[in-house]
């Protein structure tokens, strides 16, 4: 597992998404575990990588999430330079629906700062305005 991890995360420097499409190949063939490491990281290496549809696919087969692997999706999501806005909205649904899966479980700096980026991309200014209250309002918590 641990060749898979650490081969997966020296390809998300490179860009040869065709590289990371050969390991995630050999991970599911192989039969290695795909837990926590593995998966994030392949998700990670996909969005670098301009392909977060692969990631998205990734993070859905994934048996267990956490707030590692919600922001890997969210980052790649608000990291995208093309299809700006259709990821910005694949992002705020992303972190709803995990909102809402997940109730409690409060998000991490790096998940307000990828939904400010996705609200800014969007427009959404009051729900930008909300999310900086929110944050402000839990700062200490």
């Amino acid at each position: 597992m641990f060749l898979y991890w650490g081969a997966c995360a020296r390809l998300c420097s490179v860009s040869t998404l065709w590289l990371v499409r050969q390991i995630h190949a050999r991970v599911v063939r192989v039969g290695v575990s795909l837990t926590f490491w593995v998966p994030t990281t392949l998700i990670h290496c996909y969005a670098s990588n301009k392909d977060v549809v692969s990631g998205r696919k990734v993070f859905d087969e994934m048996p267990i999430r956490n707030s590692v692997t919600r922001n890997a999706m969210l980052t790649g999501y608000c990291s995208q330079s093309k299809k700006v806005k259709d990821f910005a909205f694949e992002a705020l649904s992303l972190l709803r629906t995990c909102w809402l899966m997940f109730v409690g479980v409060k998000p991490t700096d790096t998940t307000m700062v990828c939904v400010l980026s996705a609200s800014s991309q969007l427009g959404v200014l009051e729900f930008g305005a909300c999310v900086h209250g929110y944050r402000e309002d839990n700062l200490h918590a």
